[in-house]
């Protein structure tokens, strides 16, 4: 739900500027966003449907392809019909690359002009030409990351040439608009976020409860998800949260020691307005992820490992935090 979340700060702002604000999205979307904003207009429109797997991520996103195109198309016939019926005069995607009209000022938000494929430079090259036709479509394709290299998402968002429609906005983050806490100190527990894709959420989590049950490590998981059940035989120096809202992440992640997490990009925004102590896992198959992990532990430091790598005295390695300027997260206001 990371594209989701990443619009809230862009929401408020507008709201905040008196405008008059529709969220598109599914139904799961939908109840994210209203948590935040009760009395936003909603309009039901369907995600792309993709579907995961345990092996070969990559190849079975690509056999998908078709039917990603299809959507597409699907979506921009749709964005035509509601602009039309509610007078829209400015559309913000995230992602979405169906949601733009040739009339109206449409913006795309995104962090990964420069797909990374895991089959080659020359792949990667001949995707990053056909992602530009779908970017330069829209009015601005808005690069969330800083425009100084390699700022967060390294190669993915700053790749030799732009689209000819490119800003970068800086970065987007639902903790920026917390209340702040009076203290920051550490508890010394660590903080699992495992929110992601199944089945790779619970064999991350599985795989960390039954490594710290063995240790007087005292930890906190959050799973991510409102509609899990705690683990059974969950051990007694952890605290399980199906669920936390953004308030109680951000006050859990300011008093931990340590944090375990995917290295999802979202995620990582909201870990660099926290600065804490992190250790990365990338969702297997997942390229982006296990790009950015490679990233950060090169150009800042932190600790990653693969699945497959995890043990307890990987965990209590040393590694740094993952702490961003402040001024990137107000930038894209200047944009609307």
């Amino acid at each position: 739900m990371g594209h989701t979340t990443r619009c809230i700060p862009i929401i408020q702002h507008l709201l905040q500027e008196g405008k008059q604000v529709f969220f598109a999205g599914n139904e799961q979307q939908q109840a994210l966003i209203k948590a935040y904003f009760p009395s936003l207009s909603f309009i039901p429109i369907n995600g792309y449907g993709v579907k995961y797997s345990k092996r070969f991520l990559f190849l079975h996103i690509c056999l998908q392809i078709p039917k990603l195109l299809i959507r597409i198309y699907q979506e921009h016939q749709e964005i035509k019909s509601i602009c039309k019926r509610y007078s829209i005069d400015t559309i913000i995607s995230d992602n979405r690359y169906g949601l733009w009209h040739s009339n109206i000022n449409s913006i795309i938000l995104t962090h990964q002009i420069a797909i990374q494929t895991g089959m080659g430079s020359w792949i990667n090259k001949i995707v990053q030409s056909v992602h530009y036709l779908f970017l330069e479509k829209f009015s601005q394709t808005w690069i969330v990351d800083q425009a100084a290299s390699p700022g967060l998402a390294g190669s993915l968002s700053h790749s030799g040439y732009l689209p000819k429609n490119a800003v970068y906005v800086g970065w987007l983050s639902t903790f920026t608009l917390q209340t702040p806490l009076t203290s920051t100190a550490s508890s010394g527990y660590w903080l699992l976020l495992l929110s992601g894709i199944e089945p790779q959420r619970s064999l991350i989590e599985q795989k960390l409860i039954t490594i710290l049950s063995t240790t007087q490590q005292a930890f906190i998981v959050i799973g991510g998800n409102a509609q899990l059940a705690i683990p059974k035989d969950f051990p007694s120096n952890g605290t399980y949260i199906p669920y936390a809202d953004a308030q109680r992440c951000y006050a859990l992640a300011l008093g931990a020691s340590k944090i375990i997490a995917r290295s999802g990009y979202s995620t990582l925004m909201d870990l660099g307005w926290i600065g804490k102590p992190l250790v990365l896992i990338p969702t297997p198959g997942q390229k982006e992820q296990e790009y950015l992990a490679k990233h950060l532990h090169t150009t800042y430091g932190i600790a990653y490992y693969t699945q497959e790598q995890l043990s307890l005295s990987a965990l209590e390695q040393e590694t740094q935090a993952l702490s961003l300027g402040a001024d990137n997260y107000s930038k894209f206001k200047s944009f609307l």
